[in-house]
């Protein structure tokens, strides 16, 4: 058995996620190179999700909200970076929105 580390719940020793909070309980990344990689993704996550404001929000709103949520199943909520990825995630998804109502918006005028 394992503790959460972040609701702190006991769980089974194979457990991925944890099935009271929901948050991922995999390991660390072993290598400061892997690391790079987590932090590269949460920048990219925001700065996807900024740009999808503007144009392409359909297609860059799920990039934004893949590389968030890689990047919060290995962040912990106090690291600096942590932030990013979740404003990336929710921006991503009103950049979908917006995308679709956009697109409703010039197939109504069409009709």
């Amino acid at each position: 058995m394992k503790l959460c580390p972040h609701c702190g719940k006991e769980l089974q020793d194979d457990a991925m996620a944890c099935q009271y909070c929901g948050n991922s309980v995999s390991a660390e990344p072993s290598s400061s190179m892997e690391m790079d990689a987590v932090y590269k993704a949460a920048n990219t996550a925001l700065t996807c999700a900024i740009i999808g404001i503007f144009c392409f929000g359909i297609i860059l709103g799920p990039v934004a909200i893949n590389n968030a949520k890689k990047a919060k199943a290995v962040l912990r909520p106090r690291d600096p970076l942590y932030g990013n990825a979740n404003a990336g995630e929710i921006i991503g998804w009103i950049d979908i929105v917006l995308s679709m109502l956009q697109f409703c918006t010039f197939f109504s005028n069409l009709i």
